[in-house]
């Protein structure tokens, strides 16, 4: 099957792989897990870069001191 359709499952899991890592990672930043939801948000962006995913990993960056990645992250997040 090589129709419209055809493209729609690997999409669909991509999808759910990274609503799944950002909402691990959403978490993380609440509890304070920067690393934890550093790793998190970098699984989403490997998945799809969005700005929001973007922003979650420089706000785990700027906690974990690394403010040069932080920086770099938040302009790649307004440049999409």
């Amino acid at each position: 099957n090589h129709g419209k359709g055809a493209n729609r499952v690997p999409q669909a899991e991509a999808a759910t792989e990274f609503d799944r890592a950002v909402r691990g990672a959403e978490e993380a930043l609440r509890r304070g897990a920067w690393q934890e939801g550093r790793a998190g948000f970098e699984k989403a962006l490997a998945v799809a870069e969005t700005p929001a995913a973007y922003d979650g990993l420089a706000t785990c960056c700027r906690f974990l001191g690394a403010l040069d990645e932080s920086l770099a992250t938040v302009y790649r997040a307004h440049d999409l």
